[in-house]
């Protein structure tokens, strides 16, 4: 695994998300993937067009994932509707804020 990340990325903070995606029109999901791979924050984005998941890995103090599917939403990129995919969403969200939180914070522990 590369130790190098792209500017923006804390290898502290950096997170792996696997989002599948319902079958959309591919130009669509490009212009997507090309404005998500853009931000300040992201380090790698890759999609598997036989598994049809999105593979994101980014700072959780700089993005989160509810911002990274806003922007598939805007690009009319639909999510897999599923009860697993959305438990795994809340738990993404869920881990991202705490990211967020606990790097704001001074460390809790007096070693």
């Amino acid at each position: 695994m590369s130790t190098h990340h792209r500017p923006g990325v804390c290898a502290k903070h950096r997170v792996v998300r696997r989002l599948n995606l319902a079958p959309c029109d591919h130009h669509l999901r490009d212009a997507a993937l090309s404005e998500i791979d853009a931000l300040i924050g992201i380090d790698d984005v890759s999609f598997d067009d036989v598994k049809q998941r999105l593979t994101l890995a980014y700072d959780a103090t700089r993005l989160d994932i509810d911002r990274l599917i806003d922007i598939l939403e805007a690009h009319q990129v639909p999510l897999h509707n599923s009860t697993w995919e959305n438990a795994k969403r809340s738990y993404y969200e869920f881990v991202d804020d705490n990211i967020k939180d606990s790097s704001q914070r001074p460390p809790w522990s007096c070693h």
